[in-house]
C-alpha cells in the first residue's frame, strides 16, 4: 500500500477534490480505465467490491491504496448515507403527503356536515322568529290579563273587606254562641251533678288505710305496728261526732239524755238528768298503759246515741247496719263476732277494728241520706 500524496499509475485522476458531488465515482478508476462510463450503482459496486477484495486478500496482485483515496471514499460514503437520509425525507414527506390528501377528504365531509349543520340553523332561525313573534303575541294577551286581574283584584279587595268585617262579626258572635252553650252545657252538667250529690257524701268521705277505718282521710284506731297519734285520732272522732250530729238534725232526731256536741278535737256528749255529767271524745297519752274510764264512757255513749238514732221511727229512712249496735259494742252478724268500744281490758287490734265497724255503720247512713229529699238542711242550727 502506498501512503502519499501520489497516487500509483494504475490509479486514474478524474476529478477536482473540491467539489464533490453525486458523479464522485468518475473522478477516479481502480486498477484501469474502463471502455464505457457505468452507471452510479455501478460504479459504487466496482469501487466496493474492489476494496472488499483488497481487504480479504482475494486479489492475486498485491494492493495498492493511497490516503487521498481512501479520503475520497469515506467522502463518497457519507454522501451516499446523506443521499439515504435524503431519500428517507422524501418517502417521509410523500408519507405525510399521503396522510395530508387523507384528511383533507375528512375536511370533505365536514364541509358537507358544516353545510349541513348552516342550513339546520337557518331552518331553527326561522322557527325562532316564528316563535317570538308567538311569544310577543301571548305577551301582549298576557299583559293585558293582568290589566283586567288587577281591575278585579281592586274590586276583589274592596269587597272581601267589607266581607271580612263581616265574617269576623258572625265568627265572633258565633263563638259567643258556642261560648254560651258550653257554659249552658257545664252549669247543666254541674246542677245534675250536685242534684245527684249528697252533701253528707261531698262533706264526709269515709274510707279505709289498711286495717285503719278513715273520715276524711284521719286515721281511727291505734296499731301497735303502725301507730297513729292522738292528735289524729281525737280530730277523726271530731268528723264523726260532727256526721251523727249533722244526721240527727237532716232527720229532726233528738238524742234522749244525751247531748252530742261537735268541737273539733275536743268533741264531748254532755250527759243530762238530774246529775249531769261531760264525756270527752279525745284521749291522750299512752294507748298500752291508758286507765281513762271517761274516753270510755263517752265512746259507749256515742254508740248509744247511734242506736238510738237507728232504732227511731225516723231510722227506718236508713238502710240496715251491716254492724249491729248494743251495750257499748258492734257485732257482726254473719260470724256472731262482736268487739268492744271500750279501750279497757281490750287489745288495740279490737279497738281500732270496732271503730272500723263504727265508721262502716255511718258509711251506710250516709248512703241512705242521699236518696231522701224530705226538708232543707238544718245542720248548725
Amino acid at each position: 500500500m502506498y501512503i502519499g500524496s501520489k497516487c500509483p499509475d494504475n490509479f486514474v485522476q478524474m476529478f477536482q477534490l473540491e467539489d464533490v458531488t453525486r458523479d464522485t465515482l468518475e473522478d477516479f478508476i481502480v486498477l484501469e480505465a474502463l471502455p464505457e462510463a457505468p452507471s452510479e450503482i455501478n460504479r459504487f459496486m466496482n469501487i466496493s467490491t474492489h476494496f472488499s477484495n483488497l481487504l480479504s486478500s482475494n486479489v492475486a496482485e498485491e494492493p495498492h491504496a493511497c490516503e487521498e483515496c481512501i479520503n475520497k471514499l469515506k467522502i463518497f460514503m457519507n454522501n451516499s448515507f446523506k443521499g439515504a437520509e435524503e431519500e428517507y425525507r422524501d418517502y417521509k414527506h410523500f408519507l405525510n403527503q399521503l396522510k395530508m390528501e387523507s384528511f383533507k377528504q375528512n375536511i370533505k365531509d365536514l364541509k358537507k356536515q358544516l353545510k349541513d349543520l348552516l342550513f339546520e340553523e337557518e331552518t331553527l332561525k326561522l322557527e325562532l322568529n316564528m316563535l317570538k313573534e308567538k311569544e310577543e303575541e301571548i305577551n301582549s294577551k298576557v299583559e293585558e290579563q293582568i290589566k283586567i286581574n288587577e281591575e278585579f283584584t281592586k274590586i276583589k279587595l274592596k269587597y272581601s273587606k267589607k266581607s271580612s268585617k263581616y265574617i269576623n262579626y258572625s265568627h265572633t258572635l258565633e263563638e259567643e254562641i258556642i261560648g254560651l252553650k258550653n257554659q249552658i252545657s257545664y252549669n247543666r252538667d254541674r246542677k245534675n251533678q250536685i242534684d245527684k250529690t249528697s252533701i253528707f257524701e261531698a262533706t264526709f268521705r269515709i274510707w279505709h288505710d289498711h286495717d285503719y277505718g278513715t273520715i276524711n282521710g284521719f286515721r281511727l284506731g291505734y296499731i301497735p305496728s303502725s301507730p297513729v297519734e292522738w292528735t289524729e285520732v281525737n280530730t277523726a272522732w271530731g268528723q264523726i261526732s260532727l256526721l251523727l250530729f249533722s244526721i240527727a238534725n237532716k232527720l229532726d232526731f233528738q238524742f234522749k239524755n244525751l247531748r252530742l256536741v261537735p268541737n273539733g278535737n275536743n268533741s264531748y256528749i254532755e250527759m243530762e238528768g238530774a246529775k249531769k255529767e261531760i264525756l270527752p271524745l279525745f284521749g291522750s297519752g299512752n294507748f298500752r298503759y291508758r286507765w281513762d274510764s271517761q274516753f270510755d264512757k263517752g265512746m259507749v255513749a256515742f254508740l248509744d246515741c247511734l242506736g238510738q238514732l237507728k232504732k227511731s221511727k225516723k231510722g227506718e229512712y236508713l238502710a240496715p247496719f251491716p254492724y249491729t249496735v248494743y251495750e257499748g259494742r258492734l257485732r257482726e252478724d254473719s260470724s256472731g263476732i262482736s268487739h268492744s268500744i271500750k279501750i279497757q281490758f281490750n287489745s288495740a287490734e279490737h279497738w281500732t277494728k270496732s271503730l272500723k265497724f263504727l265508721l262502716t255503720n255511718l258509711k251506710w247512713a250516709l248512703v241512705s241520706l242521699s236518696y231522701l229529699n224530705r226538708k232543707p238542711e238544718k245542720c248548725f242550727e
